[in-house]
């Protein structure tokens, strides 16, 4: 009768804030959703190879995370991707058959950003020979989200970078040489 549909009316009025809430929230996820997928594809286009972090992290969380792997990645591009994926350390899962590596999804995003940057750092200037810097270094080179991940960098076993085969570093596949 008239009094179940005033009481309807009533309801969704006080609903429809809420649904205009959700979509926007929607059309924000959408949005992240899409930079992410566009940051995947860059990482992709230089390391040529599948990334995978579909690991159970805030979209905004994981956008800020890509943003800083670019960064990385973008001054990388000279590397192989071997020494790249090598240079995630132990906290990527890697298929190298097909040049896949993926994030785990209990992995905290900020340890490992500090860990590549230390490792690029440390690897940049093991290459010029300039070793006798890092002791010397400036701790403040070392990027941080906060003050709990300071000791973190310095306890990491940094390993060796893998030297790249004559074929790679030709960038030819043995077949093709002929």
């Amino acid at each position: 009768g008239p009094r179940g549909a005033k009481e309807l009316f009533d309801f969704l009025q006080r609903l429809e804030p809420k649904l205009d809430n959700c979509r926007a929230l929607c059309k924000a996820s959408r949005q992240l959703k899409k930079l992410i997928d566009h940051h995947i594809e860059r990482l992709q286009a230089v390391l040529h190879c599948t990334v995978d972090v579909s690991h159970p992290v805030p979209y905004a969380e994981k956008l800020v995370f890509l943003r800083e792997l670019w960064s990385i990645v973008y001054h990388l591009a000279e590397w192989s991707w071997k020494g790249y994926v090598v240079a995630l350390g132990p906290k990527v899962e890697t298929d190298w058959h097909n040049k896949r590596f993926v994030l785990p999804s209990d992995f905290d995003a900020f340890k490992f950003l500090t860990y590549v940057r230390t490792y690029v750092a440390f690897a940049q200037q093991k290459a010029s020979g300039v070793e006798e810097q890092m002791q010397q270094r400036d701790e403040s080179e070392v990027w941080m989200i906060d003050a709990h991940n300071k000791d973190w960098a310095k306890s990491i076993d940094i390993p060796d970078l893998p030297q790249p085969s004559p074929d790679e570093e030709e960038g030819l596949e043995p077949a093709e040489r002929r």
